[in-house]
């Protein structure tokens, strides 16, 4: 019992309610410890702006700088950790999905 509310209060503590932020690619880039404290206030404005779509791989980079996890046409760009401890708990996930040719096909966020 006594771990189960240790994990609730640790979850509800990283559950911080952020304030929207409009995308800035510095701040986005910004790395503080092993978290990027602003990532998750400015998702929304990055994907739901479409500013991605089309663009191809280099200027990707050059925006969101060096993604966390490349797999063959996908990009994926932590944005958000919960973790007790040295456990990771729950991670939330830009995923941006490249053409053959290299180009944006389709941005999404995983939970």
């Amino acid at each position: 019992m006594f771990f189960i509310s240790i994990i609730a209060c640790i979850s509800c503590h990283n559950k911080q309610k952020q304030i929207p932020q409009k995308f800035d690619a510095e701040k986005w880039k910004l790395l503080d410890g092993r978290d990027f404290p602003y990532r998750d206030a400015m998702l929304d404005s990055l994907v739901y702006s479409y500013v991605l779509n089309g663009k191809p791989r280099y200027e990707v980079y050059r925006m969101l700088g060096e993604p966390s996890r490349v797999d063959k046409n996908y990009l994926f760009y932590q944005v958000a950790q919960q973790r007790l401890g040295a456990f990771v708990l729950h991670t939330k996930t830009l995923v941006i999905m490249l053409d053959s040719a290299g180009i944006v096909q389709m941005v999404k966020i995983h939970q």
